[in-house]
Formats: C-alpha cells, structure tokens, sequence
C-alpha cells in the first residue's frame, strides 16, 4: 500500500457538473482514485439515473468523467488515523477552502454528499457560480436509512432512485 497522506481530485472532462465527498478512504490509497468501493458503484448508479431523467445531459463513460473531490483531501481510516472523517476544523481552514474554491471554480452544479461537504460548501458558496446541491452519502450505511416499502428487490437501486429525485426537486428549486 503507499504510504500517502492525500488523493488528490479528479478532474474530469465534464466539468459543468462537480462531486464532493468527505475524505479519501483506505480504498481510494491504495488505489489512487476517489470514490472507489461501494460508494463509487452507488455513485454509477446516481449518475446513470440522473442521466436517465435528462438532468446531466452529457455522455460520459463513468464517474471519473466528473469533476471529483473532497471537502478534505487528507485519506482517513480507522486502522490508519484512527478516524473515518476530517474534523471540521480542518474542513474550515483557509487553505482547503481555497483549495475548493480553485478546484470546483469552472462548475455550475456541484453535488455534496455528506455532512462535511455541505459544511465546508457553505463557507466556498458565495465565492462560486455553480448551484449548490445537497445530498446524503452514497454509503451504505447512510443510503439504508431510506425507508423503502417491502417487497423491493433491488433495495439500494431503488433508494438511489429516490436520492436522485431529491437531487432534481432541489435544483428545480433554487
């Protein structure tokens, strides 16, 4: 595994459409990617439906075709760091907000998924163009909080389906 302390974003050749998760994870150090693992296969998922319902009106092949980063880039795991998440004090430093600012600056829609991104969103808002959407993670755990009637066989399809619906309402919205 390498020895790295940060992933840095991805820039992806849409770059009218911005994503921001929390931090790198173990997966996304070792890989040298963001969004990898679950999360990632949820994140296909959001974008072929919100493709399916004309809101990203672009062809693209997958989720590295999107502008990617994170409201912090410093990787964080339990067996690493000790902590799955950045502090918000370090999401709210002058350097990682400017960092944001710079890397999400030619986007008109950026989409925050978690709980620091939307912190550290709110403080880049006024100095960006884009509409600013928030989201739930697309993890598991956060993803299996949506209650869902029974008897629905794909359930995490189906509760991706609805985050997307959220998404639209939201942007139609503002």
């Amino acid at each position: 595994m390498k020895d790295r302390k940060t992933v840095e974003y991805n820039k992806g050749k849409i770059s009218r459409i911005a994503l921001v998760f929390s931090c790198p994870g173990q997966l996304e150090q070792i890989h040298d990617k963001l969004v990898f693992g679950k999360t990632g296969c949820n994140l296909e998922l959001l974008l072929k439906e919100l493709k399916r319902r004309d809101f990203i009106k672009e062809d693209f092949e997958d989720r590295y075709d999107f502008t990617i980063t994170n409201s912090h880039k410093k990787v964080h795991y339990k067996s690493w760091n000790n902590r799955t998440e950045p502090l918000l004090s370090e999401v709210k430093t002058a350097e990682n907000i400017e960092r944001l600012i710079n890397e999400l600056e030619d986007a008109e829609i950026i989409i925050c998924f978690g709980k620091r991104p939307k912190t550290a969103l709110e403080i880049c808002e006024k100095n960006l163009k884009a509409k600013v959407l928030y989201s739930r993670h697309l993890g598991l755990q956060s993803l299996n909080q949506i209650y869902l009637k029974k008897g629905i066989s794909n359930r995490t399809e189906e509760r991706v389906k609805i985050v997307a619906q959220e998404l639209i309402e939201q942007y139609q919205s503002k």
